[in-house]
């Protein structure tokens, strides 16, 4: 998971743990996971897990949008709200909009 070290830093993110060594998405401190990198780690951790392919690749999609919307309104410097609230609450929008689907 990587979290951005500090507002208006757009594109850089704070390594806490690296992207998935058996897809070969290794990130260097301080550098930006990309969208497909993170999503196919995802995916590939829950296909590693169980989860049928197709699960898998619809739940990282959602999961990687999530992060991006988040990280949208976290780094607006006008929102106070810390970014795991963030995550979750965007998560949760995105549940109930696929929902509607």
């Amino acid at each position: 998971m990587r979290l951005p070290p500090h507002r208006g830093s757009a594109g850089r993110f704070l390594l806490l743990s690296e992207c998935d060594h058996d897809l070969g998405v290794g990130v260097a401190a301080g550098l930006h996971c990309d969208g497909v990198g993170l999503t196919a780690s995802m995916a590939g951790a829950l296909s590693r897990r169980g989860v049928p392919d197709l699960t898998s690749r619809v739940a990282a999609e959602l999961g990687a949008l999530a992060w991006e919307i988040a990280y949208e309104r976290w780094s607006d410097t006008a929102n106070g709200d810390d970014f795991s609230e963030l995550a979750r609450r965007a998560l949760g929008e995105l549940q109930a909009a696929s929902a509607l689907c």
